[in-house]
Formats: C-alpha cells, sequence, structure tokens
C-alpha cells in the first residue's frame, strides 16, 4: 500500500505538471514518493496489518461462537477443558476453504497505480514555443556611468580615432535597449563592445610609427590610446556586472598586419632569444602583447637603471606594485 501511494501520488503530481506546462525540479518528485510511501506505509502498519486477533475474529464470522478467538486466548494454557475447547475449534475449522474475495483489489491497485504513474511520464501537450527572451533595460545607474565614460573619453588625450572609435561602441551600449538586445545576449554583446574597443585603439596605435624610427611624441600617443581603451574596458565589466574573461584564450585586439608585435601576425625576432611564451600581457604603448616581445626591452631598461644607481632593488619592486596596482584599478 506505501509503494502504491508513492506511485499513484507522484504520477497525479506529474501528471498536473504536464498538463500546467509547469517544471518541476526530479528531486521533488523523488521527495514526493519517499513522503508518501512513508506516510502510507506507517499508517498501514498501524490500522491496516494483518494480525492473528483479525485473523481470528473474521474466522469466527464462519465458525461462530468465537471458538477461534478463544482458542487463540488460550493456545498456552493446560488443562482439560482447554483442550476440549482447542480441539472443537480445529473440528470445526477443518472444513473451512480460503476465499480470496478482494483479490481483484490487490491485482487492481498496482495496475492502477503504474498506469498513473506512467501516464504522467508519458503524456505530452501541445506547448506553446517559449516566448522571447525580455529586451534588457537598463538603468539609470548604467545611463550615468556610460555617459560618464564617453565624457572621460572625449575629454582625454587620446587621438582623434581613438575618441571616435570608443565612443561609437559605447553609444551603441547606450541604446541597446532600441537595439533589441535581451537579457541572454547582454554578456556576448559588451563582450563584443569589448574587442571592438580594443581594435579600435590597436589599430590607431598601428598608424604611428615603431621601431628605431620610433619618435617620442609618437610613443606616448600610443600609451595614452591603449590606457584610455583599457580603462574603458575595465569600466564596461564593471558597469554591466560581467567577469572578464582570462586573458590567454580570451579576446585579443585586432590584428594589424602592419605592427610586428601583433602576436597575431608572427613571431617577432628578438635579440638574446625567445623563451616561446605565448602568455598576452598589457604593454602601455603597445596594448596586449607577447610577454616575450617586450620582455627583453625592459629587462634592459631595469639593469641599465640598477647599474646607473637610478633605483635599487626595493624601489624596483615598489614600481612594480604600483604599476599592477594601477592596472588593476586599486590606485
Amino acid at each position: 500500500m506505501g509503494a502504491a501511494a508513492a506511485l499513484f501520488v507522484t504520477g497525479v503530481v506529474l501528471l498536473a505538471c504536464h498538463l500546467a506546462k509547469y517544471n518541476l525540479y526530479a528531486l521533488w518528485y523523488a521527495l514526493i514518493g519517499v513522503g508518501c510511501f512513508l506516510a502510507c506505509a506507517g499508517v498501514s502498519f498501524c490500522f491496516f496489518r494483518v494480525t492473528d486477533g483479525k485473523i481470528a475474529r473474521e474466522l469466527d464470522k464462519t465458525v461462530g461462537r468465537e471458538r477461534v478467538q478463544t482458542a487463540l486466548a488460550y493456545q498456552e494454557s493446560e488443562g482439560d477443558i482447554y483442550e476440549l475447547q482447542r480441539a472443537d475449534a480445529c473440528e470445526k475449522l477443518a472444513p473451512v476453504k480460503p476465499k480470496f474475495t478482494r483479490l481483484w483489489l490487490f491485482i487492481l491497485l498496482p495496475v492502477l497505480t503504474l498506469a498513473v504513474f506512467l501516464c504522467g511520464c508519458l503524456i505530452t501537450t501541445n506547448k506553446e514555443p517559449d516566448a522571447a527572451d525580455d529586451p534588457y533595460e537598463i538603468t539609470d545607474w548604467q545611463q550615468s556611468r556610460l555617459a560618464s565614460l564617453i565624457l572621460y573619453v572625449k575629454n582625454s588625450q587620446a587621438d582623434e580615432d581613438t575618441k571616435e572609435g570608443i565612443t561609437a561602441e559605447l553609444m551603441k551600449l547606450v541604446n541597446l535597449e532600441e537595439m533589441g538586445v535581451t537579457g541572454s545576449s547582454l554578456a556576448g554583446f559588451v563582450q563584443e563592445a569589448v574587442t571592438n574597443v580594443r581594435s579600435v585603439y590597436t589599430a590607431a596605435n598601428g598608424n604611428y610609427t615603431s621601431g628605431e624610427n620610433e619618435k617620442e611624441a609618437d610613443r606616448a600617443q600610443k600609451r595614452i590610446n591603449s590606457e584610455v581603451g583599457e580603462y574603458v574596458v575595465q569600466e564596461l565589466y564593471k558597469i554591466f556586472d560581467i567577469a572578464p574573461p582570462p586573458i590567454e584564450g580570451g579576446d585579443k585586439p585586432g590584428t594589424n598586419p602592419n605592427d610586428p608585435t601583433d602576436p597575431d601576425v608572427k613571431d617577432p625576432p628578438i635579440e638574446g632569444g625567445n623563451d616561446g611564451s605565448r602568455e598576452l600581457f598589457f604593454d602601455p604603448e603597445l596594448g596586449y602583447v607577447t610577454f616575450d616581445v617586450i620582455s627583453k626591452k625592459y629587462h634592459d631598461i631595469i639593469d641599465a637603471a640598477m647599474d646607473e644607481g637610478v633605483v635599487d632593488s626595493d624601489e624596483w619592486f615598489d614600481i612594480v606594485m604600483l604599476y599592477f596596482q594601477i592596472l588593476e584599478g586599486v590606485r
């Protein structure tokens, strides 16, 4: 009875959920089945379990005069009168044959419960197609932060190409509701904007001279373009509460065939060899490049500064820590 009740109630819940087009976690069905099994099995054991006394009462309806109940009550007693009573009961019980008048209940009950359970599992309904994801509603705070970011870009010292390209990407985010961006596609839309922002300042930096003929003004301008672009990228992740992807294997700046430091173009030759590292590193002047592109350059600068006594190892450590704190927005 406990197992039948568990299957029956679970099947009813399954059927109701299917018809109501409501999705319920599978764990709830298991909990419902276990709960019904324990409850019904407990009730059945307390009130409906078969005992010797109940059987004796049923048999006395045929034998009469409470012969079987008396024999049961005094089955351990000794004496002539008790033996005669038990013998009389056995004599009257000899011709009684068991009658399975309710056998059909024991067959119908599990069949019915199993049928209801299978019906709940197998029934199909004409479900309507899932409604399209609602458009993402940008908040007033996000609008304000984007407006401040646009103002920051326009007032920065980045070149005009960088300003115009980054501003255009930010305006798309301001108007993302009109563009039909949904909540589920927001992260992808923002990540695409991030990729485009990095492509803007990388392409702009490619317009300046590099290498031996690089001018100090060009180097400074490329550094400013990269710093402005990366600041915008990090702010976009914060504004839309999106975790940035890991650098290695993540989005890279656009490929510039004229930039020998672009990791997607070729492996640049470096004096002193190449350690083969392909991990991306952010350089203020070059944007995202591989570590081996700039390691030799920076090592030479550090060694020269220490040889001249400009900085010592402790001061250099403080400089490096401050640099990464600025990149991470801590300072």
